[in-house]
């Protein structure tokens, strides 16, 4: 699995990493999917992950509440001529629960993953190991 640099930050490390790619990858490979996607659902299902594990360290911080306040008088405050989208979706943009929002992404990211097309390797370094 290459990783360019600027992406360890977002990446499993350490001497469990293998266990959780594998347990990862045979998820998809129960299903039938073919191997390159099937590492290519693994990569965005850890960049996920990796965005959601973000959103938890946020949600600790002491000033959480005023910065959602805000962003919620913000979006209420929205000139519907300017920002005709924000302002017809409303409050669904901060509707949910903070498990709601990523469980729902889970299922809209591996229902879709079986219809993607098949991920385009030929520019895919050699694999190693």
């Amino acid at each position: 699995m290459p990783v360019r640099a600027d992406e360890r930050a977002a990446r499993p490390s350490g001497t469990h990493e293998l266990d959780l790619v594998e347990a990862i990858l045979g998820l998809p490979a129960a299903g039938g999917l073919p191997q390159a996607r099937a590492s290519w659902a693994l990569d965005l299902l850890l960049r996920f992950a990796a965005a959601a594990a973000e959103q938890s360290t946020r949600q600790q911080s002491t000033d959480v509440e005023d910065l959602w306040d805000a962003l919620a008088t913000t979006l209420r405050g929205v000139c519907a001529d300017r920002h005709p989208h924000i302002a017809a979706v409303g409050g669904e943009l901060l509707g949910g629960t903070g498990r709601n929002r990523p469980a729902w992404g889970f299922q809209a990211l591996l229902g879709g993953i079986p219809a993607a097309p098949e991920p385009d390797t030929a520019d895919a370094p050699p694999a190693t190991g």
